[in-house]
């Protein structure tokens, strides 16, 4: 078979046969040779002919890659069932040279799902000199080298895919077989993938596989290595959503799929379990006695039985296949192995399927008991238990003798894990509370409790000999009240790759018993003791016995959201950034959370290179930035020499900003992952003299800053620096602030005063006005600085406090950053409908004067470009700069309009402050209104560029011909809109409804003679847009959503609500909504499709051709062409059966069956 995958294309080979072999295979055309010789090579395969490669001459060279289409139509050829794409045959091509591309051909096995391929893969691969190692790469432990005896069925990897597949191994089970294909059938369903996986039997079974075509999507035969081996290949190929796996023999009883369906779409899980009847050879039946899903199974063995358990497809690809080692107890010991991965589970309290006791397991019961104590060993690591003891637990768990005969087996082993599994095995056993504390006397039970409450999760032993993921250092020093709380939060959570590192600072209080009893439960935990030296040197003295590839330190008196770190692991392992920043939430001593907004949106779920994001850096890296927030690699202290500054308070800043300066890829998280405790005694929140340990670190930084070259490139994040207002507002007692902000300006030098000046707010003045005037005053008598004199005083009379919401300065510049432009007030929206030429927010000046901060440096002619409307008559713009007086007159109070503005300045000094001020102003509305700014922009005359362009034509968001009627239209583009038409509509269409667009991306097109009743909704949040075809019809109330709205992750949607009420507020819906983790998917409606009253139409839904949807169905998943689809999932109630017939034999014509028979092989002759 491995002879499929040859480019005939490139190479032509010849072929000999003799003629009795040539008369029987089937008559085959073809209009190319290479087409013909792979038909007839395919052929004769599939006949079961014996074939032989034969060498080639010496000069002639067979092909090793896919060049032409030629060669993709052969492979298309011999796997007709697949859709295979010139990637495709390119990673197949590679098989043929000494570079096998492993990861390539592992993905396209994953997506193909196809046993002939496998094969064809696996029989090239023998030939390779790395054969073992690339055969385990691609398959794991599956041997598919042996061909197939027989293939009865090929699925179309076309088709939609199943909710359920069911596979059924078998070995000589013709008795049985007919049985378990009958109760599929009944199950009346048609999302079902049934693949029969046999094991080269030599009685009728592959002949009853072959008669139920109706049922049997796949079935291949040939020797395996057992049961699970078999198993292993069905689920390699495997396409459903759930997975079932019975016996032949096993029965699903009536409507046990649409009960597991339910449960499925109701309590979406990892896992579903039902109950089993089970059926004795003299014919009575009982249930089985099911147990809870947890770390009683530990002890209690399987949780429920395995052909009445539907696992996803992806909890198989989290847990992996079944193993090898117990021939019966594989499917057990796959679920233990489902709840140390901490799988979801869901009960199904009613029977599912019948179990006939004639199985390997009934009749071996020395094997069933020597496999339970083996499973039961390797879930308890730490303990070397007998088989003696072993099936005391789980005879005592399951019942079956005493409980009280456990109590010498935990006394004997002293184990916390054993502990815990067995008090959950016999809680569920429901044994009186009484016999409980009996047995379990002498166990840290109580203790443990809290600690390991959390079901499923994993019992961690350390492992020297591996490096953990994450080290996460916890620095004490009496917080023995809180040290508790945050060792579960981190304990508790869904990861195992990790240690924990408690360093006692000389605590004095009783953090270090606190710290000794988490060790001796879990040990992840060490405890490192040293004398009281601060923060900072117990941050320094955890990172040499950090082993974990990344490090992060957690304040002791904090703790960790639920859930967190099994996100952080997948992002760290993914996206293996340097640095990770940390989403967290403010908590009060009276547990009140504020979940504030850390990062802007766009930043948030993305890597950054931080240096190279200015705005970023100034951001993430400065007040905001807690050494707690971030995430490292442990490498970077060595690489980069980070530290600490030892005896100071406030030792983040410096830390944070030469990280982010060092970090090239920074993730920044949007969701909540650590909550910070504000409370009144901790260091934070003293106000007392340590505050002067500040103006240490601040010179640190600035030099830093200076040293680095971003002092003046990162001008807000210096600014901050320079005069940290902000800091001396809420950490500087009164007496001091005095004292401290002259200790500060004395510590700041000339280039650092220019620095301050050309960034300076209005808060910066306001404050230096108060408590250093005579500081404010020597500017005016410094010959460079009178300009910004005056701007310090405009700036105090304004009083305009940049940290008050209502100062906020809408971003009317393209070229000049909003710290640049001094005296601007508010946003006010237009009036009346918006003009062709206009914007739709405009900023109004309250007093007569306002300043530009511009840097002329790089300019050889720089010009100030004004765009403006006036609305007070007799007013006068006065522009002046260094020997610089320009006048300009109002024309026209009427705000349709537009005045621009272009004068020229000198290009020295490099830094400019340009006053605009309002001559003649009069009392407008009760405040006093200059201009309205639309833009002010710096531009090079070089470039040619005197005036801004004007403002181009706006294009209706809706484009539509006037043969068709959208006047009930309504399109609502949420953020940043487009001049672009968002909606195409066809001819002859009546179309009404709201059409939202909550990104600003994607379209939405409809096709000719549709129409869309009022209340519809359509909300497009993809690039990919929704489609609609032509003669469509949607009645009144119908949703059509192409994404989730929300993430799904409790964590990620959070935020959202809050989000959302900032966007109304600051009249920018949806400006603030957070898409990181919501789902999208594009929608396509075909041609002719009706959808009734108030139904919805859920993301990357494709409704195909003349289709109906049933009022108010919900529909989640693709529907067929010319069905009747209805309810909540919308299921199928009915088909058009002769459109549905011509339909699929067009398709037959286009895609021609390909039905291989029986087929054997011979060994290749050896070359010699």
């Amino acid at each position: 078979m491995k002879d499929l995958l040859q480019g005939f294309a490139a190479a032509p080979s010849v072929i000999v046969a003799n003629s009795a072999t040539l008369c029987s295979l089937p008559l085959a055309y073809a209009d190319e040779p290479h087409k013909l010789e792979r038909r007839l090579l395919s052929a004769a395969l599939d006949k079961g002919l014996k074939c032989r490669s034969a060498a080639l001459a010496p000069d002639t060279k067979p092909a090793s890659a896919i060049h032409t289409s030629a060669d993709l139509a052969c492979l298309r050829l011999s796997f007709p069932e697949l859709c295979l794409t010139a990637e495709d045959a390119e990673t197949l091509a590679t098989l043929q040279t000494d570079t096998i591309g492993t990861e390539a051909i592992k993905r396209l096995v994953k997506r193909a799902k196809s046993a002939r391929l496998n094969v064809a893969i696996a029989q090239s691969l023998a030939t390779h000199r790395d054969n073992e190692t690339v055969q385990r790469s691609v398959f794991g432990e599956v041997d598919w080298q042996a061909a197939p005896k027989r293939i009865v069925r090929v699925p179309d990897q076309r088709m939609p895919t199943p909710l359920f597949t069911v596979l059924i191994a078998t070995f000589n089970a013709s008795a049985d077989l007919v049985a378990t294909l009958q109760s599929i059938l009944v199950q009346n369903r048609t999302d079902i993938e049934c693949i029969i996986v046999d094991g080269g039997s030599r009685d009728h079974t592959l002949d009853i596989a072959a008669a139920w075509p109706h049922v049997v999507t796949h079935c291949f035969s040939h020797p395996d290595k057992g049961l699970y081996d078999a198993l292993n290949k069905g689920l390699a190929v495997a396409r459903g959503t759930l997975i079932g796996i019975v016996g032949a023999g096993d029965c699903y009883l009536p409507g046990a799929l649409d009960r597991v369906a339910f449960a499925h779409y109701s309590e979406p899980a990892d896992v579903f379990g039902g109950q089993t009847i089970e059926r004795a050879p003299d014919g009575q039946t009982r249930k089985r006695k099911d147990e809870p899903w947890g770390l009683n199974a530990f002890v209690s063995g399987g949780p429920v039985g395995h052909n009445g358990m539907f696992a996803t497809s992806k909890a198989y690809e989290q847990i992996g296949s079944f193993g090898y080692v117990y021939p019966m107890a594989e499917d057990t010991r796959w679920m233990h192995r489902a709840i140390h991965a901490g799988c979801s589970f869901t009960y199904i309290p009613e029977p599912v399927v019948l179990f006939p006791l004639t199985g390997m397991s009934n009749n071996n019961p020395d094997l069933v008991w020597q496999e339970a104590h083996g499973l039961i060993k390797q879930n308890f690591p730490g303990i070397d238990l007998n088989r003696e003891d072993a099936l005391k637990l789980l005879f005592g768990a399951r019942g079956w003798c005493p409980p009280e005969e456990i109590k010498p087996v935990l006394e004997r082993n002293e184990h916390v894990p054993l502990n815990i599994s067995a008090a959950l095995a016999l809680k569920a056993e429901q044994v009186p509370l009484d016999t409980m504390l009996d047995i379990l006397s002498g166990v840290l039970w109580h203790e443990a409790a809290d600690l390991y409450r959390k079901n499923g999760l994993r019992f961690a032993e350390t492992r020297p000999d591996r490096t953990p993921l994450l080290s996460i250092v916890l620095p004490s020093y009496n917080v023995g009240k809180y040290l508790g709380k945050a060792l579960l939060s981190i304990l508790l959570q869904d990861m195992e790759d990790l240690e924990v590192i408690v360093v006692n600072d000389g605590a004095t209080d009783h953090t270090p018993c606190v710290a000794a009893a988490f060790a001796a439960i879990d040990k992840r935990v060490r405890i490192i003791s040293q004398k009281n030296q601060g923060l900072s040197q117990a941050r320094l003295s955890g990172i040499p016995h950090c082993r974990g590839d990344y490090v992060w330190f957690i304040d002791s008196d904090d703790f960790l959201r639920e859930d967190c770190l099994g996100r952080i692991e997948e992002i760290l392992r993914r996206e293996r950034p340097d640095t990770y920043m940390v989403h967290f939430a403010y908590i009060d001593e009276h547990d009140v959370i504020d979940n504030g907004p850390i990062a802007p949106r766009d930043w948030t779920g993305l890597v950054l290179d931080p240096v190279n994001t200015p705005q970023a850096y100034c951001t993430l890296a400065g007040w905001n930035a807690q050494t707690w927030r971030f995430i490292l690699r442990r490498d970077m202290f060595h690489e980069h020499d980070l530290s600490f500054p030892v005896g100071y308070y406030y030792e983040d800043h410096h830390f944070a900003m030469k990280l982010l300066s060092r970090t090239r890829s920074l993730f920044v998280d949007p969701a909540v992952s650590y909550v910070y405790l504000r409370r009144g005694n901790s260091i934070s929140a003293e106000k007392s003299r340590r505050v002067f340990d500040f103006l240490h670190i601040r010179r640190m930084c600035l030099n830093f800053l200076k040293e680095e070259g971003l002092l003046e490139r990162m001008a807000p994040l210096a600014q901050s620096y320079l005069l940290p207002v902000g800091f001396i507002r809420h950490h500087v007692a009164a007496e001091y602030v005095s004292e401290f902000l002259h200790a500060l300006l004395s510590d700041t030098n000339a280039q650092e005063v220019r620095q301050f000046l050309h960034h300076a707010s209005s808060d910066d003045f306001a404050l230096l006005q108060e408590y250093a005037p005579e500081w404010v005053s020597d500017l005016a008598r410094t010959p460079d600085t009178s300009m910004y004199a005056e701007l310090a005083i405009a700036a105090v009379a304004s009083n305009l406090p940049a940290m008050q919401p209502k100062s906020a300065i809408h971003p009317i510049s393209r070229t000049l950053p909003q710290h640049a432009i001094v005296g601007v007030f508010s946003v006010e929206l237009a009036n009346g409908p918006q003009t062709p030429q206009g914007l739709s927010h405009w900023c109004w000046t309250r007093e007569e004067s306002f300043f530009l901060r511009v840097c002329t440096r790089y300019i050889s002619k720089p010009i100030i470009q004004l765009r403006f409307r006036n609305m007070v008559e007799e007013q006068l713009i006065l522009i002046e700069g260094p020997g610089l007086i320009h006048s300009c007159p109002t024309v026209s109070t009427n705000l349709d309009d537009v005045q621009q503005v272009a004068v020229p300045l000198s290009p020295d000094p490099d830094y400019q402050v340009i006053r605009l001020r309002i001559q003649g102003a009069t009392q407008v509305d009760a405040r006093k209104v200059g201009i309205m700014l639309e833009a002010v922009d710096l531009t090079d005359g070089e470039l040619g560029r005197y005036l801004s362009p004007d403002v181009t034509q706006t294009v209706p968001k809706v484009r539509a011909p006037s043969s068709s009627n959208v006047s009930q239209l309504n399109a609502d583009v949420r953020v940043r809109p487009e001049n672009r038409p968002y909606v195409l509509v066809g001819e002859n269409c009546n179309i009404a409804g709201t059409f939202v667009f909550e990104r600003g991306v994607g379209q939405i097109t409809i096709g000719d003679g549709t129409s869309i009743g009022g209340g519809c909704m359509l909300i497009c949040a993809q690039p990919e847009g929704i489609h609609i075809g032509r003669n469509v019809m949607l009645s009144w109330d119908v949703v059509v959503s192409d994404n989730d709205s929300h993430a799904t992750s409790r964590q990620l949607r959070e935020t959202d609500a809050r989000d959302w009420l900032t966007g109304e507020q600051r009249r920018n819906l949806g400006v603030y909504k957070n898409w990181y983790g919501v789902h999208t998917g594009k929608v396509t409606i075909g041609d002719g499709v009706w959808i009734g009253f108030g139904s919805t139409i859920l993301k990357g839904v494709t409704i195909g051709e003349g289709a109906i949807v049933a009022a108010q169905s919900v529909v989640t998943k693709d529907v067929p062409a010319f069905s009747i689809v209805g309810g909540n999932p919308a299921q199928i109630l009915k088909r058009d059966e002769a459109t549905e017939a011509r339909a699929i034999e067009k398709k037959r014509r286009s895609f021609p069956d390909f039905v291989l028979p029986e087929v054997t092989f011979t060994k290749p002759e050896s070359q010699g």
